[in-house]
């Protein structure tokens, strides 16, 4: 501090700190000068980096100095890390897909994660049962990340990939066969070299609204009922319009709906008109799930054919029992193949056009 070793102006100390003066990345345990007190640092830091404080390093793992369980023996004592799920900021969610990604936690030293365990259920709403631990109540739902027949097989609806992002990596998991506009809850644990699991993190995500084909065209669909039922309807007309309505997917129907009214007449007392009651309940009922939030979208939105990045992986090759770390992450995703899939969805269009 300064050229005295010591800063004062008149009688008190100076307000900004000193500076020592190192040329190279340094460990602090190695500024100090005595031989004893540099290894109880050296060896209290590696335990405070890679331990928690909890453990001492030796080797490649963090042990405990005494098991309570056994004495005279050490245990491993780091909890194993917990991933942290995130919404994808690459990949965006669509009626039937959703997809989240976590930072690898994997550590060169301590706890060696090799595996990601995922549970994917179809909850009511976002908030439900946020504290209740999936893993525990539904075993059965349980898929292991690294496992290649969850995600290779022809009805999969699983997708997965690994991304090195500087000096880290990043797992991402996309979630098919969904059903439009339903909360999924999403949980996600680590598995460790000794078979320890971390605790869950979870989130709850919605599917978008359900998208109508490119070339759906309501006002010509809606033209084409209004001259069916026009005049005498015979039961070949009635049936060329039963079929018509039940061709079209739930938002498709409302679109074509609201359009039939905006330029004719009520829809669903003519369609019971000319098709019957127990035909019009079965047209009506499937509309009923139809959420404001959705219909907003048909009203503000436009389908646009978009391209998502998909990968194929085979890691049934790599052996992941010493833990993910750099080698293995590149062996894994050298295994994986990128391809291009497109996919339709709705992007929001000006009050004003």
């Amino acid at each position: 501090c300064a050229e005295g070793g010591c800063c004062r102006r008149t009688d008190a100390m100076a307000a900004e700190p000193g500076l020592l003066q190192i040329s190279r990345t340094t460990a602090m345990y190695e500024l100090m000068a005595d031989q004893q007190a540099k290894e109880v640092f050296r060896r209290a830091f590696l335990s405070y980096l890679w331990c928690k404080g909890e453990g001492e390093v030796v080797g490649e793992t963090c042990r405990c100095d005494v098991d309570p369980s056994n004495l005279g023996m050490t245990r491993a004592c780091t909890p194993p890390p917990v991933a942290r799920l995130y919404r994808s900021t690459t990949e965006q969610s669509t009626d039937v897909t959703l997809t989240v990604a976590w930072q690898h936690v994997g550590q060169h030293i301590g706890v060696h994660v090799t595996d990601y365990l995922f549970i994917v259920r179809e909850v009511r709403s976002a908030d439900i049962g946020l504290g209740d631990d999936d893993f525990d109540k539904y075993p059965e739902l349980v898929q292991a990340f690294l496992a290649d027949e969850v995600f290779n097989g022809a009805d999969s609806c699983y997708g997965r990939g690994l991304a090195q992002q500087g000096a880290g990596w990043t797992f991402s998991l996309l979630l098919l066969c969904l059903k439009p506009d339903t909360f999924y809850r999403i949980s996600v644990r680590t598995v460790t070299g000794g078979g320890v699991v971390s605790p869950a993190d979870v989130m709850v995500l919605r599917t978008e609204c359900q998208t109508t084909q490119l070339d759906h065209q309501p006002a010509g669909v809606a033209d084409a009922l209004y001259n069916l039922y026009s005049g005498y309807t015979s039961p070949l007309a009635q049936d060329m319009a039963f079929r018509i309505l039940t061709t079209l997917n739930t938002i498709e129907l409302y679109d074509v709906v609201t359009k039939y009214e905006e330029k004719y007449d009520d829809f669903f007392p003519r369609t019971q008109e000319e098709l019957g009651l127990a035909r019009t309940l079965l047209v009506r009922t499937s509309l009923r799930s139809l959420s404001d939030r959705c219909k907003s979208e048909v009203k503000l939105g436009k389908v646009v054919r978009k391209v998502r990045k998909r990968f194929r992986c085979s890691f049934g090759g790599t052996d992941t029992s010493g833990g993910m770390r750099g080698p293995t992450l590149l062996e894994l995703q050298q295994a994986c193949v990128k391809y291009d899939e497109k996919y339709n969805m709705y992007e929001r269009t000006s009050l004003y056009g």
